[in-house]
């Protein structure tokens, strides 16, 4: 059901923003220098370890949070911090409230965005729930040093908003991502995300 849920509100995004993604892409010549460092990408880990996760998430999804909370301690652990593992964090917006998050977080090139999004994700009942979960969403990232003008600036940025839009369904489609989490080694997808000693055994035969 989760499987089916996501495809259909991925698939039905996509028809709703086709003509601001098509508009980006036939304006990425103008854009490209603007927006160049800009993606909806964030990682930890080396640039030289041999082996390389990428992880989809979404902060909605409370799978994702069980990931973040069980996994990832460990992976820094045994593999980020000893220089055999760079994980690259790949957030999905699927609706108004991650749409927010992905422009706040990735308006500033700044060197925190794994530790906003930790933050994000541990606190997600509490926002999601709260009467005005936007509110409480721009009340995290002031806590993390976004100024009142930073956030309106950010939100208010319809070119970035396009452009993430953009590299949001080009990825999409790319890695057929069609639940949360979703993760790849080294370019292949690895199914059992939540069996840590499976995950273990696999980063171990690549090392």
């Amino acid at each position: 059901m989760r499987s089916k849920t996501l495809t259909f509100v991925i698939s039905s995004l996509f028809l709703l923003l086709w003509p601001a993604i098509s508009q980006a892409e036939n304006a990425q010549s103008q854009t490209s220098n603007k927006y160049a460092d800009i993606t909806n990408r964030f990682s930890i880990g080396s640039d030289e370890a041999p082996v390389t996760i990428d992880l989809f998430y979404a902060p909605t999804c409370p799978h994702c949070r069980r990931f973040f909370n069980d996994h990832l301690k460990i992976l820094q652990e045994e593999y980020v911090d000893t220089q055999k593992l760079k994980i690259i964090f790949h957030d999905i917006s699927l609706n108004p409230a991650t749409h927010i998050i992905s422009y706040l977080l990735h308006c500033q090139n700044h060197g925190y965005k794994f530790e906003i999004a930790k933050i994000i994700l541990n606190s997600q009942t509490k926002w999601i729930y709260a009467q005005k979960p936007i509110e409480e969403i721009k009340r995290i990232f002031k806590l993390a040093g976004y100024s009142d003008q930073l956030i309106e600036s950010c939100l208010n940025d319809r070119d970035l908003q396009t452009h993430l839009s953009y590299i949001f369904f080009k990825e999409t489609e790319k890695y057929n991502i069609q639940a949360v989490p979703k993760l790849y080694i080294n370019d292949e997808e690895f199914e059992d995300i939540f069996d840590i000693e499976a995950l273990q055994n696999k980063l171990d035969s690549l090392l």
